[in-house]
C-alpha cells in the first residue's frame, strides 16, 4: 500500500504502551526530521498515526504541532485536548480520521472526540465505524480509505 500511495510509513521499535507518553513524543517528533534528512518529502504530506495507546499519543501530538503534521489517523485510541491548540486555526485546516469498529472498547469515546473535533470547528474529519471488527487493526481496505 505505501508504494501504491507514494508514502513512507516510520515507526519506532520498542514504543509501546510500556514507554512514556513524553518518550514516544520525542520519537514521533524526531522522524519527521530524521526523515526529512534521508528523503525528499513533501510537507504537506506528513500525517501521524497510532492504535490504540499510540493514537492518543498521536492525538496529543498531531493538534500541539499542526505545522509539522498535516493531519492524523487514530486507529482505536484518541483524547481530546485539555485545552484548545495555541494555532487552532492551523489544526482546523488538517484532515483527521477516526477508526473504531462496532466491537471496540473505545468505539463509544472515539464517536464522542469525534464529534467534539467537528464541534470545535475541524471540518476534515472522517469516521470509518468497521462492522464486527473489535480493538484490534483494521483491514487494509480500511486503512486505503483513511490514506
Amino acid at each position: 500500500m505505501m508504494a501504491d500511495t507514494n508514502m513512507i510509513w516510520i515507526a519506532a521499535n520498542r514504543s509501546g504502551n510500556s514507554v512514556s507518553a513524553q518518550r514516544r513524543v520525542t520519537f514521533a517528533l524526531l522522524a519527521t526530521v530524521l526523515a526529512k534528512k534521508n528523503y525528499n518529502i513533501d510537507t504537506e504530506r506528513v500525517y501521524l498515526s497510532g492504535f490504540s495507546g499510540g493514537g492518543r499519543i498521536a492525538s496529543e501530538i498531531a493538534p500541539a504541532y499542526p505545522q509539522l503534521f498535516n493531519g492524523a489517523i487514530y486507529h482505536c485510541g484518541v483524547n481530546f485536548w485539555n485545552e484548545a491548540p495555541t494555532n487552532l486555526e492551523l489544526v482546523r485546516n488538517n484532515r483527521f480520521v477516526f477508526i473504531t469498529g462496532s466491537e471496540d472498547f473505545n468505539r463509544r469515546e472515539t464517536r464522542r472526540i469525534f464529534g467534539a473535533y467537528q464541534k470545535a470547528g475541524v471540518d476534515k474529519v472522517t469516521l470509518i465505524d468497521v462492522t464486527h471488527m473489535g480493538h484490534s487493526l483494521s483491514a487494509v481496505a480500511d486503512l486505503r480509505q483513511a490514506v
